[in-house]
């Protein structure tokens, strides 16, 4: 335990700058957020909101109180004209009074965005909070008088943007500060924090957003904590990585998974690095939810932290011992079972990410995409990822166990099969089978691919299959699930018209309906009979209960009071209209189960849903009466229906461009869109199902055959191909691009922010060189000819909208010119505002001609819209937009074409004057090309489908070439490598054969001189060699031979001498000298035996084995010895090396002979230690002997060298060629009087390292 917690404190020293980052980058953050930002505190939020105020105060004072600037003003063609005054962020209005101050009439307006409501002028000067139905606003008003003249002077300070929808381009926020809304809100408690202009007046209040932390989320600060938390993350890592290398790969991964799941709980319930559910991304799961109860962001988050630990386990896994043989086998089935499970729960997720949530994966129309969809791409990616990693490691326990190919094939489509079983209902269950199928494909791939089960990704050879593989299922998987969705959607939507109903409206209205109580209505009766309030009630009511109703219903409340008069209603429909429709038996009607509501079901009713609540006090005497009615909106044309008011919505997306036809006992009853349907059906194309498809290689039709004699034909473009492709691109980019991000990351950390240790890190190899610069060429050459074609066709597309509006005006102009002739009664045409007759002929010509219409008088007052709800809801105001007014009125322009903005929606807009037979102008005609930008990025995006198409076919060839041309280059030097790499000298060498005649030819033949002059050179060498050899070994022979052979002549001699002297001991003499010839002799035998074991080094025979094994068995060995007593510390784990078993043996006897014979005293003690270090394993053979003197130190290794007395000197020089042999390395440590120690470092077998 000590160990471990050593560990983890030295590997957090060493990586610490990885905290001192991440602790720097919070803290900017968290200064930035708490301090810099204008949201960082409720005062900031109060100082940044006045100080706007404040400032655009002081812009209309320094306006008004310059003569120069008020008679620009005053003067409409040159305030019209002012760059300055028309680009203020203030409303800024001029009105001439009458001589007696009253009867103001506007002569100047920069801006259409907002206007000043006529009985506001009718106030003193001064400032003023208004409400509008587009927000809160301060009002300036100034009485100036010019030329003895009097003016009224009004600016409008915009407080508070308010719309009674709310979608991407209309918002509810406060003026110039967008981010704020989302942590404060207007109060109506006067404790709250008070907003006030220069003057110390308060205009409004303002409060937190209850129920949430008020932290700001901006995107710098927001982007330093996700770098914060990618640094500890990392830091996690190089610490686990430690524990591997210092201790066991277990205890690293027990510390990576431990610390990642507190990390994961402390920023689920804590407030770092921030409140995750501030984020859009972590939202609840109903908003935009996914799979198991989890927002996109907290699923995101999970594969990235599942991510890094099967990465660890991936890269650092070593071979699991501890489990028997026939328990492997067991464990490679539940392994193979367990993947062929997560394949099938990873196409439930993608169908979840698809029909559970309201995102958008048009991937074909880019501009419907949103951070979600991205976010979801993401997910795919990352899931992909942690699979690469998840199925080696599902693969590696069935080839541990031996099981054959085929064998690990039967048991994954066994186990899929019975998976599948329990889920034969599923909607997916084709899907899964193919998935199964496609999971068979992966492992025979795996069987081939080996080499890749521990390298990374992005460093495989295979890089660019394993990528496309991947992305190509994955695409073809999810293309598929989101047709399936589509055509779910068609069913419902062929349903719905043919049953003329909305099936989901009732349960809809219910949910809309119960606020709508008694005593919410009877607080609020007094808001009826006030106009403002009332209009401003119903809006609310609207955008609060019934926003989801607004793209397939016109929803309408009307207001009664208790004699059923109508009550500031926008349509003069009486009460008695709708009482005669609920009790009229000639209509179809029916109540339902939400008491007050009622289902029309008659067609020539322009109703189909009414709700009727009597508003009534507590003796139940009626106070008022509230009326709601739906009416279905037709399938509407995109002029008609604007992109402006347009909420999102996933189902209407899944039925963009869709086409439908019904027909009525074989007649066409009504259709919608340009498909060429035929006027009657052919008994032979009646469907026998109830729902049929067709399909060719355009369009997919739904055939649905009704109860009712109906026929409903639904019509969608055949998208598929272009899906899968545009999928397929974006993915393989995502999966790329977040390998590279990840390689980088590694590259930093590996050279610890050193850069010459970074330029050492990021080399790559030539391989890698080609690949990238291949895949670059092409992902660059994409984005500038698709920015330069994108350009382009903007530019094209521009003009040719401005030409097509420019006809489109004079065609609607000559129209309008004679239905205005035909209606004057009078030469003004301000006289025809409540002229039904002809707004009611405009509509139609509007509608004629497919397009959308306003005409303005000559003073630039609105007249008549197709399009009044812009108008009415004050989104844009009455007034005519200021920089066409001044084209048209004061320049005279007979065409003026403009892009104009209502907020963040952007439009084309033409103005035409109109002009009555003698030329004089009646009136201005505007065609607000409301779907200008919605058309122009379905252009854009159908090019960019087309550029992704062909660029996608250019890198898979480019993929394909890459891998071609890398292969036959690192081939080419590879084999020139190993060539090298086998060269020696004294050996046979071989030339290399290349036909070619390429610059790598030109090395071949350089390579291949060098062979013939090193063989020339090595026959020469090897004679001068093989004869100093000879020599030499002629020498020590005979020197080794003579030691022996003079002490057996002198014994011979001597026993000679005493037998001719007839010595009496002769018998008693001649057993010593045969004893001493029998010692020398066995001595001679060892000479012998040594020059043998020194010849033969060079032959091995590797195996692989377990050493610590060896070296218990040589302890056992000495038990016996009574001279030695050896101590050996056995490691907790085998370690295997690969070496020639029997040399190994002699390796160790011949340091444990020398360690014994080094001791001075009667029991020699050796001490043996073994462990492992990174690959390999380290063992030391220490004595407590005299030590090796130092001035035969550097010699103890050479041949012929020994510090005994006799001896041959070829013990350590015969360890030293074993251990080398062995690729391992040897070493001592020594000190006389005390002892030596030997080391001997081996490599480890990789077999046990890649667990195989």
């Amino acid at each position: 335990m000590k160990s471990f917690i050593q560990v983890i404190k030295d590997a957090a020293y060493r990586h610490g700058y990885l905290l001192l980052i991440a602790a720097w980058l919070y803290t900017i953050s968290f200064v930035f957020t708490n301090y810099w930002s204008y949201s960082a505190s409720p005062q900031k939020v109060k100082n940044s909101l006045e100080n706007y105020i404040s400032t655009q105060e002081q812009s209309f004072q320094s306006i008004i109180t310059d003569s120069a600037y008020l008679h620009t003003i005053v003067n409409s063609r040159q305030g019209f004209n002012n760059e300055h005054l028309q680009s203020l962020p203030i409303g800024l209005f001029a009105y001439r009074l009458n001589n007696a101050g009253t009867q103001a009439q506007e002569i100047f307006w920069n801006t259409s965005q907002m206007a000043v409501d006529k009985n506001d002028l009718t106030k003193s000067d001064g400032n003023y909070v208004v409400k509008y139905q587009n927000g809160f606003f301060e009002l300036l008003k100034r009485t100036v008088v010019i030329n003895n003249r009097p003016y009224t002077i009004a600016g409008l300070i915009p407080l508070y943007w308010q719309y009674f929808i709310h979608n991407k381009y209309l918002r509810s926020q406060f003026a110039s500060f967008g981010n704020i809304d989302k942590l404060y809100r207007l109060s109506s408690n006067d404790n709250a924090l008070a907003i006030k202009n220069s003057n110390g007046a308060t205009l409004f209040h303002i409060e937190p957003i209850s129920n949430i932390q008020t932290e700001q989320t901006d995107a710098i600060s927001v982007t330093l904590k996700l770098v914060t938390i990618l640094l500890l993350l990392f830091f996690f890592s190089a610490i686990a990585k430690e524990l591997y290398l210092r201790l066991s790969f277990y205890r690293g991964l027990l510390f990576l998974v431990s610390t990642l799941l507190l990390f994961r709980l402390f920023v689920y319930y804590s407030p770092f690095p921030f409140y995750l559910h501030t984020l859009s991304l972590f939202t609840p799961p109903a908003d935009n939810l996914v799979i198991f109860k989890m927002s996109l962001g907290d699923l995101l988050l999970n594969l990235v932290l599942l991510f890094q630990v099967l990465s660890f386990i991936f890269f650092y896994r070593t071979k699991p011992n501890f489990i028997k043989p026939k328990q492997m086998q067991v464990v490679a089935v539940v392994c193979l079972a367990v993947q062929v499970l997560v394949t099938i729960l990873f196409c439930d997720i993608v169908k979840s990410l698809i029909d559970n949530s309201n995102i958008s994966f048009d991937v074909n129309n880019f501009f419907s995409l949103s951070i979600y969809t991205i976010t979801g791409l993401f997910i795919l990616a990352v899931f992909v990822l942690c699979f690469y990693h998840f199925s080696w490691l599902m693969v590696l326990p069935s080839l541990l166990a031996g099981f054959s190919l085929f064998r690990r094939l039967v048991i994954t489509v066994a186990a899929g099969l019975l998976m599948l079983s329990f889920s034969i209902q599923s909607s997916t269950l084709s899907q899964k089978i193919v998935a199964i199928i496609w999971l068979s494909i992966l492992l025979i791939m795996q069987e081939y691919r080996q080499s890749d089960k521990r390298v990374a990704l992005i460093r495989s050879p295979f890089l660019l299959i394993w990528v496309m593989l991947f992305s190509f299922s994955v695409s073809a998987l999810f293309v598929v699930l989101k047709k399936d969705y589509e055509l779910v959607q068609r069913k419902n939507l062929a349903t719905q018209l043919a049953e003329e109903i909305d099936p989901y409206s009732e349960t809809g209205l219910k949910m809309a309906t119960n606020g709508l109580k008694g005593d919410f209505l009877k607080a609020n009766i007094a808001r009826l009979y006030d106009e403002d309030e009332n209009r401003a009630f119903k809006d609310s009511l609207i955008n609060t209960n019934f926003s989801g109703y607004l793209s397939k219903y016109d929803t309408h409340i009307y207001t009664y009071d208790s004699t059923d008069q109508p009550l500031y209603n926008d349509d003069n429909i009486a009460y008695s209209t709708f009482y005669k429709l609920l009790h009229n038996l000639s209509v179809k009607q029916k109540s339902t189960d939400i008491p007050g509501l009622y289902f029309i079901d008659d067609k020539s009713s322009d109703f189909r849903y009414v709700y009727v609540k009597d508003i009534t006090n507590a003796g139940s005497s009626l106070l008022g009466r509230l009326v709601i009615s739906a009416r279905p909106k037709p399938f509407k044309r995109e002029a008609i229906y604007p992109e402006l008011f347009r909420q999102p919505n996933a189902a209407d997306d899944a039925l963009a461009g869709t086409s439908y036809a019904i027909y009525q006992g074989r007649h066409l009853l009504d259709y919608y869109n340009d498909f060429p349907f035929t006027d009657t059906l052919r008994p032979s194309q009646i469907p026998i199902l109830q729902f049929e498809q067709q399909k060719d290689r355009e369009n997919n039709q739904l055939w649905y055959k009704s109860g009712n004699n109906k026929i409903v034909i639904i019509v969608s473009s055949n998208t598929a191909f272009a899906e899968f492709l545009t999928l397929f691109a974006a993915l393989f980019t995502i999966i790329v691009l977040l390998l590279i991000l990840l390689e980088v990351g590694s590259f930093i950390l590996r050279a610890r922010f050193e850069k010459k240790d970074f330029k050492k890190a990021v080399s790559l190899n030539i391989r890698n060189q080609v690949q990238i610069t291949i895949i670059g060429i092409s992902i660059f050459s994409f984005i500038v000819i698709g920015a330069v074609t994108i350009n382009f066709f903007i530019n094209q597309f521009n003009k040719a909208t401005k030409a097509k509006l420019a006809k489109s005006v004079q065609i609607m102009v000559n129209e309008v010119q004679e239905a205005i002739q035909s209606n004057m009664l009078f030469d003004n045409f301000e006289n025809l505002d409540n002229n039904s007759d002809l707004e009611r002929r405009i509509i139609e010509i509007a509608n004629l001609n497919n397009t959308d219409v306003n005409l303005y008088a000559t003073n630039g007052d609105l007249q008549i819209s197709t399009q009044p709800d812009i108008y009415n809801k004050q989104i844009l105001s009455n007034k005519m937009h200021p920089t066409a007014f001044y084209h048209l009125h004061q320049l005279h322009n007979i065409l003026f074409t403009q892009k104009e903005y209502i907020k963040h929606f952007s439009f084309e807009s033409v103005y035409k004057p109109v002009k009555s037979d003698d030329g004089k102008v009646m009136a201005y005609l505007n065609i607000p090309y409301l779907n200008s930008q919605t058309e122009v990025n379905g252009e854009i995006s159908n090019l960019l489908v087309t550029l992704i198409f062909s660029n996608a076919v250019i890198f898979v060839l480019a993929g394909i070439i890459a891998l071609l041309l890398t292969h036959r280059i690192t081939s080419s030097l590879a084999l020139i490598g190993n060539k090298l790499k086998a060269l020696h000298l004294g050996g046979k060498n071989e030339q290399i054969t290349w036909h070619r005649k390429d610059e790598i030819s030109v090395l071949v033949n350089e390579y291949n001189k060098m062979v013939r002059e090193l063989e020339a050179s090595a026959q020469a060498l090897a004679r001068s060699e093989r004869a100093g050899a000879w020599q030499e070994m002629a020498r020590q022979v005979a020197h080794e031979i003579k030691n022996p052979l003079t002490p057996m002549k002198l014994s011979i001699q001597y026993l000679q001498r005493a037998i001719n002297n007839n010595a009496a001991n002769v018998k008693e003499l001649s057993q010593r000298v045969a004893e001493t010839l029998v010692e020398q002799i066995d001595q001679l035998a060892k000479i012998a035996g040594d020059f043998s074991q020194f010849a033969n080094i060079n032959h091995v025979q590797p195996v692989h084995f377990n050493i610590s094994e060896m070296l218990e068995s040589l302890e056992t060995l000495h038990e016996s010895d009574s001279h030695v007593r050896i101590t050996y510390i056995q490691p907790a784990q085998p370690c295997y090396i690969y070496a020639d078993k029997s040399q190994i043996n002699r390796l160790f006897t011949n340091l444990i002979k020398n360690a014994k014979e080094a001791s001075s005293g009667e029991v020699a003690e050796v001490k043996i230690k073994q462990h492992s270090i990174n690959k390999s394993v380290v063992i030391t053979i220490a004595d407590k002997g005299t030590g090796i003197p130092a001035d035969k130190q550097a010699h103890i290794f050479e041949p012929n060298f020994t510090t005994k007395s006799s001896g041959t000197g070829l013990g350590l020089a015969i360890c030293k060629g074993i251990v080398e042999k062995a690729r391992g390395k040897i070493w001592f440590t020594t000190k006389e009087g005390i002892g030596t120690t030997f080391y001997v470092e081996l490599p480890l077998s990789t077999n046990t390292l890649i667990a195989v």
